[in-house]
Order: C-alpha cells, then structure tokens, then sequence
C-alpha cells in the first residue's frame, strides 16, 4: 500500500563509618638546648557550592500539518530554501554529503512527511535544462528515481535526488512525484539509491 503526492560513568564517594586520625606530640621534663616548635595544619572542609537548578521546559509539540506544504492523501510537501538546506544539513551528516555531491551534479531537493509514517520513500523526476547556452529552448534531459528509508509519523525529512546530469545553468530536477510505501520493500530494491536514465 502507498500513499502518493506529486510536487550515560557513575562515580561513587565511600566513606567508613569512623574515620580517625592521631597525632602524638611529646616533650621531655627536661629543658634542652633545642627549641622545638610545632605547627597545627587546620582541616580544610570543602563544601560544594549548590548547585542551581536548571527547569528543561519540553520541545514543543510540531504544528500539524505543516504550513506551506502541499498536501496530498496524507504525505504533506514542499521545495526547500538553499538557506533551510544549509541549516539542516549542520546536524545530518548524510544530507551534508549529498549536498556536496549537488556542487557538481544537477539535483532536487524536497522536504515531506507522512501523517502515518513511511517504509520506504519513492521519487521520480525529470531533469530538464536549456539547450545550450545560445539557444535557452527548454528539454528534458532525463529521468531519475531516487528511493529513501523509512520515515516516522509526522516527521519532516529533506530528501536529495542526485542525477549524473553536470550542474548547467538552468538545469534542474523538475515535475517530482513521490510515493510513501508502507509495504516492506522489494528485495531487489538498493535503498537508498539514485537512478538515472539518460534520453537517447
């Protein structure tokens, strides 16, 4: 079944119940010719400042659905900003090496979420561009299908789709469909993985 849209170490302190320390000091009846001082070290107690409590108000809760995204079924999508990109990309390892791949290679970029929760994500898209750079006549270049894991309810995920298509001028990933399966995956499948399919 598919949903379709276009678009802690512990330390620990012991102590003995009784913990004596003796110290013996003697002088002889006798005076003798050697003068002897003693000095007393004073404890030193350490106490430990308290320390300040810290109230953790919880994450608010995600606004749903999404504003500004496209609805369609229960999936909800939208085109990010290069700047949102960016943002996201400081805390997700996996989608700074896809953008880095996108510095040489004419990509698509899409932010969905599922109100159920997916096993697998599925996206098409054509790669289209100008002809050349004197003749701007816009034609479609090929077509490419990028497949993603799964994903939780109402969780927005950016999603990259890497063609083999260089980076040009005007060409872009374009009429992006996708299908949020809830089936196990067939085994054949390589996710995730991009496919490209070059026109003749």
């Amino acid at each position: 079944m598919s949903s379709k849209a276009s678009a802690k170490p512990t330390v620990k302190s012991t102590a003995s119940a009784k913990s004596t320390t003796t110290a013996k000091a003697t002088t002889s009846a006798k005076p003798t010719a050697k003068a002897s001082a003693t000095a007393t070290k004073k404890k030193v107690v350490y106490k430990p400042r308290p320390r300040k409590k810290v109230s953790v108000s919880p994450s608010p809760s995600a606004v749903w659905p999404p504003k500004g995204y496209v609805k369609s079924d229960d999936i909800y999508a939208r085109v990010p900003t290069s700047k949102e990109l960016i943002g996201l990309a400081s805390s997700n390892k996996t989608l700074t090496n896809n953008l880095a791949a996108c510095e040489n290679l004419t990509c698509g970029a899409i932010l969905a979420t599922s109100l159920a929760g997916c096993n697998w994500w599925e996206f098409t898209g054509d790669v289209i561009g100008p002809i050349s750079d004197t003749d701007r006549t816009i034609i479609k270049y090929g077509t490419l299908t990028s497949l993603f894991g799964s994903s939780k309810p109402k969780v927005i995920q950016p999603f990259i789709m890497v063609s083999e298509e260089p980076v040009k001028n005007g060409f872009v990933v374009s009429n992006i469909k996708m299908a949020c399966h809830r089936d196990s995956a067939p085994t054949e499948l390589k996710i995730p993985s991009n496919t490209y399919v070059k026109n003749n």
